[in-house]
């Protein structure tokens, strides 16, 4: 539903504004889902900085995205396994002392294209991009950026400075992620689905009742916002 103007939407970039947002575990997570539905897809570390994707999958990370970049052995030899059927990694390998350099090459440029041809989602992890500029190398070759923000964590202003650096590449953004959401403002992972599902029939004061109180928790929410 939200596809760029071309109509293709199989390679994305996942980015935040700071680096505790938990922007990693919303890629892998986001890739073990799609996988699950039958689809083929790669999700690649291109933090060439810090790298924490193969902590995530607990898969080794002695050579990866770096040495595809600059060897000339096929991009394949470099894909990992893990637990989930359809889903392949390319770890970050070695860090770079040029990350930016790296992401911005025709070889980088082509290796995406070959995995739009192999993939029906390719995910890439990339730094923060309110931080670190890699992610704007990016961001241009992909045909969607994911963007994730910790509400505890990133302020109104970085999230916003994020999105201007992002909206002056020129890219398509498809949307945000709110995470980290306090927990007392959690309606639909507590309210919603205990009211829906566990309650027995209520009458009509009640369900207001129930609206009313629902309503005050989704404006705290809208106040996390505001205040940060």
């Amino acid at each position: 539903y939200l596809r760029p103007a071309d109509g293709q939407n199989k390679t994305w970039a996942v980015t935040s504004s700071t680096s505790p947002e938990a922007k990693s575990t919303i890629s892998y997570n986001l890739t073990i889902v799609l996988a699950e539905l039958d689809l083929k897809v790669l999700i690649l570390d291109a933090d060439l900085r810090k790298p924490r994707l193969h902590k995530l999958a607990k898969i080794p990370n002695d050579s990866g995205l770096m040495q595809a970049i600059n060897q000339e052995q096929p991009w394949t030899d470099y894909i990992q396994s893990g637990s989930v059927d359809n889903l392949h990694f390319i770890t970050a390998g070695s860090t770079s002392p040029n990350p930016i350099a790296l992401l911005n090459s025709d070889k980088m440029k082509q290796l995406i294209r070959a995995w739009q041809a192999d993939y029906d989602y390719v995910i890439i992890d990339t730094p923060p991009i309110g931080v670190i500029a890699d992610a704007k190398s990016l961001a241009k070759e992909v045909d969607s950026i994911l963007f994730v923000a910790g509400i505890e964590k990133a302020s109104r202003k970085a999230i916003s400075n994020s999105v201007d650096v992002l909206r002056n590449s020129q890219c398509h953004i498809a949307g945000v992620v709110a995470n980290m959401v306090d927990p007392e403002f959690d309606y639909y992972a507590h309210s919603y689905h205990d009211s829906y599902y566990n309650q027995p029939h209520r009458d009509d004061r009640d369900v207001d009742d129930h609206d009313s109180n629902s309503k005050g928790k989704i404006k705290g929410v809208l106040q996390q916002f505001r205040r940060r």
